[in-house]
């Protein structure tokens, strides 16, 4: 993997859930690392029915970065002031020096 080819900063984020006095449970994206990695667009496609009934277009994406033993499907990436679910995590070659993530971006118009 060279170098050059990772061109994008990318903040992996984790969700954190806080309950308040009133026991009510709100939950927050906050960046856990900031890294450098490559953006391949690999497909979009409509939904026909979304959130309710709401149409919801999907865009799959792989980012390349370095390997890091801790990034998990249940932590999200924002790139671009986008936000990509992460579907897959997998550990090229076996070799631990990178990782495709399988993303998501979900958007309703």
């Amino acid at each position: 993997m060279r170098a050059g080819s990772m061109r994008e900063r990318l903040d992996l984020q984790s969700k954190t859930e806080t309950v308040s006095d009133a026991g009510v449970v709100s939950s927050t994206w906050a960046t856990w690392a900031t890294v450098w990695g490559r953006v391949k667009q690999e497909d979009a496609r409509s939904a026909e029915q979304g959130i309710g009934d709401r149409p919801m277009s999907q865009t799959k994406v792989t980012m390349i970065i370095r390997y890091n033993a801790s990034v998990t499907t249940g932590m999200r990436v924002a790139w671009r002031d986008r936000y990509f679910e992460i579907e897959g995590v997998i550990n090229r070659d076996e070799r631990r020096r990178s990782l495709d993530l399988i993303m998501i971006e979900r958007v309703s118009p």
